[in-house]
């Protein structure tokens, strides 16, 4: 819970989550929220659970994934229009179902409102083996990895998904999961570098358990019900995940990565995270930065340390990989949030 909503902001932010939805590729999302927003107007029963719960950050994406999660659960109603599980994808007729539901347990869909919101975007692993590609033709030894604002963990296991450029690929053909992010221009340097990873950590305030079907759905719930083939990814690195185990603990870096993220001889600590910083008050990301340098400032030759991190720079998201001890940084590619787009910047 970070900020409260007027009215009359409740209004703009739908209008605004709608329109950020529409241009990252959900007409169905968009749609949606608009009429949400026109019942909201109306003083329906949504005006009710949105000015009930104001506090609560993204209320138009909180409202999306909560009826989403009933449809994926087998709500027909609402499965008659999502094309997520075969529907028509007439979004304005499941706002009507949706409405309709809200109408008659509106305690359930409070429930899933105040839930916290997941998502694991596994398209942002291009990026990440870009960032890792180049560790492993600086340093030629193993990594430890140790994730931070993990969701389910399912990018922590990058190295066992199959990447296909217009030029290159690496990973295990076999793979579950095969990603074929767009591309602007260039590639990633060192394709031909194997990485081998010794231990896996993550961590993260509300993890999710990939053992735990509630859980899985709604990590699912919140992607957007007309990106069937996002929604696919994911079930692959599910499958992924559940064949290699890794443990998410449910703690903060702030007291996780002095603890867990030291540096060793004979291996490569690298702190790992994409989109993590937006959901972060200023106060906290200040406190993460100099946690990360505390533990840099640890680091020797014997036992690097690096940081690998994908966050929004301006208009776009930026990756970008800082090793300890000789502080060097240097962007690997620019993407969107979804790690679409790539231009590969070595």
């Amino acid at each position: 819970m970070d900020h409260s909503l007027t009215s009359a902001t409740m209004e703009v932010e739908l209008q605004q989550q709608a329109r950020a939805c529409e241009l990252m590729g959900s007409p169905f999302v968009a749609t949606f929220l608009r009429s949400a927003r026109d019942d909201y107007l109306g003083g329906s029963r949504v005006r009710d659970l949105l000015d009930a719960r104001s506090t609560y950050s993204r209320p138009g994406l909180r409202l999306s994934g909560s009826f989403h999660y009933l449809a994926l659960a087998g709500e027909p109603t609402l499965g008659r229009h999502y094309p997520s599980v075969g529907g028509d994808g007439d979004a304005r007729r499941a706002w009507y179902a949706a409405s309709a539901i809200l109408d008659r347990d509106s305690e359930l869909v409070e429930r899933l409102f105040c839930e916290n919101i997941q998502t694991n975007e596994s398209l942002r692993s291009m990026p990440i083996l870009g960032a890792f590609l180049y560790l492993a033709g600086t340093f030629a030894l193993p990594f430890r990895i140790f994730e931070i604002g993990a969701s389910a963990g399912l990018n922590s296991r990058f190295d066992r998904f199959r990447y296909v450029g217009d030029d290159w690929q690496w990973g295990n053909a076999d793979s579950p999961l095969v990603l074929q992010n767009r591309t602007i221009a260039g590639r990633p340097a060192n394709t031909d570098a194997s990485i081998r990873i010794v231990e896996r950590h993550a961590c993260d305030a509300h993890p999710i358990d990939v053992g735990d079907m509630r859980a899985v759905r709604r990590l699912q719930s919140f992607v957007w019900p007309d990106q069937v083939e996002r929604l696919h990814r994911l079930q692959a690195a599910l499958a992924v995940a559940t064949d290699l185990p890794v443990k998410v603990e449910r703690e903060g870096f702030a007291t996780w990565l002095p603890r867990e993220a030291r540096p060793q001889n004979g291996s490569v600590a690298v702190v790992l995270q994409s989109i993590v910083e937006e959901h972060l008050p200023p106060a906290q990301r200040d406190e993460l930065h100099a946690t990360i340098d505390r533990i840099g400032q640890t680091a020797s030759s014997k036992a690097p340390f690096a940081y690998v991190r994908m966050e929004q720079e301006g208009a776009a998201y930026d990756t970008t990989v800082r090793t300890w001890p000789s502080q060097d940084t240097l962007v690997i590619c620019r993407s969107d949030g979804h790690a679409q787009d790539i231009r590969w910047m070595q």
